[in-house]
């Protein structure tokens, strides 16, 4: 690798490509899950309000108690959603008979434990009333999953490009890990509270937790800043 073909201004053309692309996939996938998640939210929603045809006969027609009870159901499917992560299954617990405890695995073994659960024990009840509830919080999940993407744009957006192609240059040039301290002694003005917490938000930027801590380059994104440092000095080469 011709390394003096990495510089400043590579590190800096390639960071800018970089971060359009990147913040151009978020914004991408944020819009994928906003609308999976809007639509499953909706129909969680209407499954609520639609509870109402089997009530008409002691509140009548006044559809508007439906509206406000089928809302404050999405509200509380959201606060589920922000407080239990997808896979969480804390309380999703049933009882049964001794198959349950079986730890046999296949078909069979499965069959058996379903067999044994005994659905009007109250933690059945509750464990299936938790699932669904779980179920119904999909698409929560997937609207503050869509909210969360975004942010990550706007903080991918921020990004200091001169401090941190800096940094993209002298990790490049040197070709080896460097602790923190050495990165700052190697460039005059940065200001590492800034710069260092910005790197491991960038492809190839590997964060070193050993002791010195620091900061490498993955082979990829050197192959990647030194192509695009060829590419610039075969442009400028009349």
């Amino acid at each position: 690798m011709d390394i003096e073909e990495i510089t400043l201004e590579s590190s800096r053309f390639w960071l800018r490509g970089f971060i359009r692309r990147k913040t151009l996939e978020r914004l991408l996938a944020a819009g994928c899950l906003l609308l999976a998640g809007g639509a499953l939210t909706l129909l969680a929603w209407s499954l609520t309000f639609s509870l109402g045809d089997s009530f008409q006969r002691w509140t009548g027609h006044r559809d508007w108690i439906f509206v406000i009870l089928a809302s404050l159901v999405v509200l509380l499917l959201f606060r589920r959603a922000s407080r239990k992560d997808p896979g969480d299954l804390e309380g999703h617990s049933v009882s049964g008979g001794a198959a349950l405890d079986n730890d046999a695995t296949g078909t069979a073994a499965s069959i058996s434990r379903g067999l044994s659960i005994n659905p009007i024990a109250p933690s059945t009840v509750l464990a299936f009333v938790v699932m669904m509830v779980d179920i119904l919080a999909f698409g929560p999940r997937l609207v503050l999953e869509g909210t969360r993407t975004i942010r990550k744009c706007s903080t991918l957006r921020r990004i200091d490009e001169e401090g941190c192609a800096a940094v993209l240059t002298v990790l490049a040039t040197e070709g080896k890990s460097l602790t923190y301290s050495e990165i700052t002694q190697s460039i005059d003005g940065l200001d590492p509270a800034v710069i260092f917490p910005q790197m491991p938000g960038i492809d190839g930027v590997i964060e070193l937790k050993r002791k010195p801590p620091g900061l490498s380059l993955s082979g990829e994104l050197r192959d990647a800043l030194l192509a695009t440092g060829l590419r610039i000095n075969a442009s400028s080469t009349p």
